[in-house]
């Protein structure tokens, strides 16, 4: 007997909920990495100021978060 959450042909709403979640976390890692090596240029070139540095910082805790989460 078929699951009440399955749509069909091996479709599920689980399935659906783990792509939709591997999704968005590939693209915040894709926007966290992007966001440290755009800052790091910045700084590097002589700008910045405490704004650049604590998206840095955040953008670094959020990649450890999904690094966590997914290993």
């Amino acid at each position: 007997m078929a699951s009440a959450f399955q749509l069909g042909a091996g479709f599920s709403v689980q399935g659906l909920y783990q792509l939709i979640t591997s999704l968005l976390a590939a693209g915040l890692f894709i926007w966290g990495v992007w966001t440290i090596v755009g800052h790091y240029r910045y700084w590097a070139d002589g700008g910045g100021d405490v704004d650049w540095l604590l998206w840095s910082i955040a953008a670094v805790l959020m990649l450890l978060l999904i690094l966590v989460h997914y290993l």
